[in-house]
């Protein structure tokens, strides 16, 4: 059962000492408020986020279906808020669209593909359907909804399908932790290290100690938490691969996956 922020603060709490808290002049609920702890843990809860989504295993996914991309635009409507990075982009359905005829392809936005496609006619996406490239710009979440422009236009709306990483939602002292791989120890860490710099010399550097502390568990979660899926050897394919076979790599576990 995941943890709640509150109790993870409450744990914390156990683990620092306000100056001056021993001879009763500071009491340690007076030195830090549960608002300020709290804030030091969403931090550690963002850092975590940020390592774990660079593992790319998928931990953190979010399906979008009320997005457009009208006809003759540049541009998808209906983008999600808390988009972060995108996973897998398609038409909604498929039967409608030509099935597997119309593609969304990642294109950077000065690429020659990409400003190519600009140049070109309008596809039809019902009947011959084609290859749109797309560009994610902008700052993103959590700064701004970021922009999705595509090339070339679409003759007609498309109904979207997005898979994406989302940004974290806004965290309260009653939710749950959001980062997997046992994680309360680390962000406990992380909280106490931050608080504890209020009562250093005066730089408010965070307590060395502490983040030695954070950061031997955050390197056990990023760990623990690769592979998600042990039940087929991870193969990287060599560059001839396709033309001379695997040579001493293997197939894998499953052949088919060659196919």
């Amino acid at each position: 059962m995941p943890t709640s922020l509150g109790a993870i603060v409450a744990r914390t709490r156990t683990q620092i000492l306000a100056p001056l808290a021993q001879s009763g002049a500071i009491g340690p609920d007076q030195f830090w408020t549960d608002d300020e702890l709290l804030d030091h843990l969403r931090a550690g809860c963002r850092d975590l986020w940020r390592a774990i989504v660079d593992l790319h295993q998928d931990h953190f996914v979010a399906t979008h279906t009320a997005a457009v991309l009208p006809a003759a635009a540049d541009a998808l409507v209906g983008v999600p808020t808390d988009l972060f990075r995108i996973l897998y982009l398609q038409p909604r359905d498929l039967s409608t669209f030509g099935g597997p005829t119309l593609l969304f392809r990642r294109a950077s936005l000065t690429s020659r593909d990409f400003t190519e496609a600009r140049l070109r006619a309008a596809i039809d996406p019902t009947g011959t359907g084609g290859l749109v490239y797309y560009a994610v710009v902008n700052a993103g979440s959590p700064v701004m909804t970021p922009e999705i422009r595509v090339a070339p236009r679409v003759s007609s709306a498309v109904p979207i399908r997005m898979d994406y990483v989302p940004t974290l939602p806004p965290l309260a002292v009653n939710s749950l932790n959001p980062i997997p791989g046992e994680s309360d120890q680390a962000l406990m860490a992380w909280t106490a290290a931050y608080a504890l710099g209020k009562q250093a010399d005066g730089t408010f550097a965070p307590d060395t100690t502490w983040l030695a502390v954070y950061s031997t568990e955050k390197d056990a979660i990023k760990i623990v938490t690769e592979p998600r899926d042990a039940s087929t050897p991870s193969i990287i394919r060599g560059v001839f691969d396709d033309t001379l076979g695997p040579g001493l790599s293997g197939y894998g576990g499953d052949d088919g996956w060659w196919l």
